[in-house]
């Protein structure tokens, strides 16, 4: 992975616990204890193989975007990870990723509910937005969790 992320994607660092804002650090402590914002580990795309999903910002502080990539090791096929979302327009201020279990969930409004039997990808600004990413018929489907 770590060479992966080198050679492509060199302008790119994981995103860390150092990065959020003193108070920010301290809710993501205090509700994820040991976890790095910017690396989760679940089945998001198989049942019996764990995937990396990494959350790169831009080793400039002044430059804006993120990427959400999974690693799939089990899939010969696939040697580069999978994009789960790549934002150009946004400051990566504030947002982390965590793996979420499988189980129901529904957008703010209720509209839109999903049951997901593997793991999910959450993506999260902190105390703002939320984005449930979850593997369905070969790519990563959306559902928003908070707005």
């Amino acid at each position: 992975v770590a060479e992966r992320l080198k050679s492509g994607f060199p302008k790119w660092r994981i995103r860390t616990t150092d990065d959020l804002e003193p108070y920010e650090r301290q809710a993501w402590i205090e509700s994820k204890k040991h976890a790095c914002p910017g690396i989760a580990s679940g089945h998001f795309m198989r049942s019996d193989t764990v995937a990396s999903a990494v959350l790169l910002v831009p080793e400039s502080p002044d430059e804006k975007g993120f990427i959400v990539l999974v690693f799939d090791p089990s899939d010969a096929k696939r040697p580069d990870p999978v994009v789960v979302d790549r934002v150009k327009d946004q400051s990566p201020a504030s947002v982390v990723i965590y793996r979420v279990p499988p189980g129901v969930y529904k957008d703010p409004d209720g509209t839109r509910r999903i049951r997901i039997v593997l793991d999910g990808l959450q993506v999260e600004r902190m105390e703002a937005s939320g984005t449930l990413y979850v593997w369905r018929a070969g790519h990563f489907a959306d559902l928003v969790t908070s707005y």
